[in-house]
């Protein structure tokens, strides 16, 4: 096995409730474990943080997670205390309120399959919020993805990869992040928090 220049990802369309909250969009993000999750489904990936990875020039070796740390094990505690602060800023007092969220991703892989439902469970455990898991033909999911883009009613939450086209991190950060380019389907700096 030898690295490659490929990143596996979930997406939050950051217009899209309840992902247009950042303390909700982290709270999902430090409930679950990378590291178990990885090594219990696939085995040879490496857990984490970045959206450059690792080997490739520009990645940041100091790069932190939400919680500040280095971790890919996430932070259960700190994930509550974030959700919660992020339901009293949208006005919600029970997780009932968060609107339904469903995680569509490419359909035909046992281990993606094995990923999302760890990933659900994890959620139910850690948050107790029920995410619909939404397999799906993966060119379906690429027009749904192209879709999200400045778009409040499109694609909620995603699973997708990249792979780099040139190895520059500007092919992982000005490519998906910049304001107006196609593929911040995420809408990644279209809102307020």
């Amino acid at each position: 096995s030898v690295p490659q220049l490929w990143i596996n990802y979930y997406n939050m369309n950051y217009l899209v409730k309840p992902f247009d909250n950042i303390d909700i969009r982290q709270a999902f993000d430090l409930a679950i474990n990378k590291t178990a999750i990885t090594q219990a489904v696939w085995k040879v990936y490496i857990p984490t943080n970045h959206i450059v990875p690792q080997g490739m020039p520009g990645y940041d070796a100091n790069l932190t997670g939400p919680d500040g740390s280095k971790s890919t094990s996430g932070d259960p505690t700190k994930a509550k205390q974030l959700l919660q602060a992020g339901m009293q800023q949208e006005g919600w007092t029970s997780v009932s309120q968060i609107p339904p969220v469903t995680l569509t991703y490419p359909s035909g892989s046992t281990e993606a399959d094995n990923e999302v439902a760890a990933l659900v469970q994890t959620w139910q455990n850690v948050l107790g919020i029920s995410v619909k898991a939404a397999p799906t033909d993966f060119n379906k999911l690429l027009d749904e993805i192209t879709a999200a883009t400045n778009n409040p009613k499109g694609l909620q939450f995603w699973g997708i990869a990249w792979i780099a086209d040139y190895p520059d991190p500007q092919d992982w950060t000005t490519l998906q992040f910049d304001k107006g380019v196609p593929n911040n389907n995420d809408n990644y700096g279209q809102n307020n928090t």
